[in-house]
Order: C-alpha cells, then sequence, then structure tokens
C-alpha cells in the first residue's frame, strides 16, 4: 500500500487492443486487477459485476482479469462455458509477473493502482461499489476492507500447534472455536484422516458461516429437507443482500472451527461438533417433520413418453445448463440427474420456498432451458420440456435450529 508499482511488461492479454502491456500504459486511469483462477466459481461469478464497472465507468477505469492457470486450462473453461465466453474484459493468461508482485494465499485478490502508478487498495471484489469508486474518482476518502494474505500462512495447521507441527501429532483430543482468521483470505476445510485406519477423525474448517457449521454437524443426523432457523437475529446467519457488505459481514459472522477425536470416538465425530455448537452458540438443532409451504417440480408428460427424450438429446446445451455445469460439475455431457434440479433452481429463485422433486425421473434427461434467472420465465421454460413448478404444501423433513430463549 503506497508503493509506487515498478514498470513490469504484462504477457499473454487477451480482449485487449495488444497482447502485451505495461504498467504505465494504463496511467491516467485507475487499473483494478482482478487475480482468479478457473477453478474459483465465486471469483467467475463476479466476472459480469466487473464487466458492468467498466462499462459505468468506461475510460476512467480499467479492469485486467488475471490468472496464473495455462491457457489450456483457461481455453477448456471458455468452450465449456458461455458464461465466460460472454465476458469481454481483458484476460492476463499465464501470468508470473503481477502474482509475485502482489502474492496471495485466496483468490479473489483486487489490487487498485490509482493514475500515479501508485498502489491504493489491496481489496476483495466484494468489498466495493460503484458508489465507491465514484467517490475515489472524485478525489474523496473511501475505507475499504483490506485484504491481509500472508503467504506463509498455511490453512492446514494453525498457530495453536507450535513446535512446527510436532504437537498436533501427540494430541488425541481438542476442539476448538475462534473468530475469522483474515490472515487466510479464503474460507473451507475439509476432514482429519487416521492414517492407519484411514477413518475420518476430525475436521478442520477455516472460515466458515455459521449456518454452514450446522449444515455440516447434521448432515449425518439424517436427510433433512429444508432449515428453519428460530433465532432472535437472523442476520447472523444469512448473507447481506448488498453484495459491497458482504466482506464486512464475513469478518464478522465467519468461524474457525477444529476437532480431533480418538479413533475409537470416529463414529462420534458429528455428535461431538453439534455439542459443540450448541455449548457455544445457544443453539440447538434437532430433526423433525412440519407441513411447509414449498414449490414442488412435477412432470407433466406421461411416464412412459420417450418421445421427449428422443428429440432433445441431441440438442447443445443451452447457457442455463452450461452455467450449471460451471457452478457445480453436475451434468456430464448430454445427461442430467433430476435430482440435482431442485438445487439449481434454488440458486436462481430467491425465495424461501424449498423446492421438491415430485417428477419420478431416476434415469438421466437433457433439459433445454432459455430463460432470464427469474420464477415466471424458469416455469415457463420448464413446461416446455414437460416439467412444472407449482406452490403447495408439503410434509418435510426439516432441521430445526432453535436458538436459547427464542
Amino acid at each position: 500500500m503506497g508503493d509506487m508499482v515498478p514498470d513490469v511488461s504484462i504477457r499473454n492479454i487477451s480482449n485487449y487492443a495488444t497482447t502485451t502491456a505495461t504498467i504505465s500504459d494504463f496511467k491516467g486511469k485507475l487499473l483494478i486487477l482482478d487475480f482468479w483462477g478457473v477453478h474459483c466459481t465465486s471469483c467467475i461469478e463476479e466476472m459480469p459485476h466487473m464487466e458492468a464497472l467498466q462499462k459505468e465507468f468506461g475510460d476512467k477505469i480499467q479492469v485486467l482479469l488475471v490468472t496464473r492457470d495455462s491457457k489450456k486450462m483457461v481455453n477448456d473453461l471458455l468452450q465449456k462455458s458461455a458464461f465466460v465466453r460472454n465476458i469481454h474484459l481483458p484476460f492476463v493468461i499465464e501470468d508470473t509477473i503481477l502474482s509475485k508482485l502482489f502474492p496471495y494465499n485466496a483468490f479473489g485478490l483486487h489490487i487498485w493502482i490509482d493514475a500515479k502508478g501508485i498502489v491504493v487498495q489491496r481489496t476483495s471484489g466484494q468489498s466495493y461499489s460503484a458508489a465507491d469508486l465514484h467517490k475515489f474518482l472524485k478525489g474523496q476518502q473511501i475505507n475499504l476492507e483490506q485484504r491481509q494474505d500472508d503467504k506463509k500462512f498455511t490453512p492446514i495447521t494453525f498457530s495453536l500447534f507450535s513446535g512446527n507441527n510436532q504437537q498436533i501429532n501427540r494430541i488425541r483430543y481438542y476442539s476448538y472455536i475462534s473468530g475469522n482468521m483474515p490472515e487466510f483470505a479464503g474460507g473451507g476445510g475439509g476432514g482429519i484422516i487416521d492414517s492407519a485406519t484411514k477413518k475420518t477423525i476430525g475436521l478442520r474448517n477455516l472460515n466458515i458461516s455459521l449456518a454452514n457449521l450446522y449444515y455440516m454437524a447434521f448432515e449425518q443426523a439424517g436427510p433433512w429437507q429444508r432449515v428453519i432457523w428460530e433465532v432472535k437475529d437472523s442476520s447472523l446467519f444469512t448473507e447481506p443482500n448488498n453484495k459491497a457488505g458482504f466482506a464486512e459481514w464475513w469478518k464478522k459472522h465467519s468461524y474457525c472451527y477444529e476437532l480431533k477425536v480418538p479413533v475409537e470416538r470416529a463414529d462420534q465425530l458429528y455428535a461431538f461438533m453439534r455439542q459443540d455448537l450448541e455449548r457455544f452458540f445457544g443453539i440447538n438443532g434437532k430433526i423433525e417433520t412440519r407441513k411447509i409451504k414449498c414449490l414442488v417440480l412435477t412432470r407433466t408428460l406421461g411416464a412412459n413418453n420417450t418421445s421427449y427424450k428422443s428429440v432433445v438429446n441431441n440438442t447443445p446445451h443451452s447457457a442455463f445448463v452450461e452455467d450449471a455445469l460451471l457452478r457445480d460439475s453436475i451434468i456430464s455431457g448430454d445427461e442430467f440427474y433430476m435430482k440435482y434440479l431442485p438445487r439449481l433452481l434454488k440458486k436462481y429463485i430467491h425465495d424461501s420456498l424449498a423446492i421438491i422433486d415430485e417428477t419420478q425421473y431416476t434415469e438421466p434427461i437433457t433439459l433445454i432451458m432459455h430463460a432470464s434467472y427469474d420464477y415466471l420465465s424458469l416455469k415457463g421454460e420448464l413446461q416446455k420440456n414437460g416439467l412444472d413448478l407449482v406452490e403447495a404444501e408439503r410434509e418435510l423433513v426439516c432441521l430445526v435450529l432453535k436458538e436459547d430463549g427464542y
């Protein structure tokens, strides 16, 4: 922050007037470096937003989408995803220089370089809005959440375990909860596997929302179709609608949780996790059956109708289906399993209602979807495919999370 950026050469630029440029070529405007990767779906989802900012501010700014990934990896993504092909911002591919100047341990880093070539912001795409850009370009002060990536930091072992990780092999049981760890800008986790038995004896989660911690803890408690939060303040679990406020919300409402148990207690791992969460957060969970209003995915074609599948199997995927492939990796070739559709539709129908599949399709089918991502247009497209989405009441198995004293 505050340093003059060396006038380095930037190579392998596409969607731009030239394939090479230098930092000084962008002087006189705000240069925004957006570091992304082909496997970072959240980075890719932000690309239309960045393109909209580029159009709004014109030659006052220049956004460069920078990736260390190979040309082949990027080309493979472009071939399979119309979502990315529709992005017309400049791409910097196989980058080595910019990533060394601005090291990071998670994708989504945004570097602002001002008109004089000085670093003025080290933030994320979810930390600012068009209004912030307007203020900055007018010379007004803005306060954005700054990224604190430390390349020496690893999410595999936390600082709790000193002695060059020696102690971790001697501890048989522990659990702990901490707040957001800003030194690691990403979020995620995984299991700790016992080398002898190959059993999962622990969980390690870094910067995870409280909602996702509870979902993980109760995933093994039985299949549930709906989550009901009976809590005093839902903002603790619900991401803000304002994208520019996400980074601040995430810093306050995400947690690090780690648990390790003796191998003989491996089957109680998630029960221990549920107990930890209830003790610390005061929210008890249980599985209940409740009658709930929901959206029911139904089948309007006859069960033995074979002409539908034969007509559509050789038709290319639409942008909607390609987008699904990008986000969830749930479509293979021309085949799509209906059980995945409720989860996919839920991404585009921002409603509290659960979506239930009652189509009874068990074999893979192909869907042809050409619709905007809203309820009415998706409903119309589903009807063309012999499906419908209707409101109805159903008895659903629910995960009920209730706060003490609610």
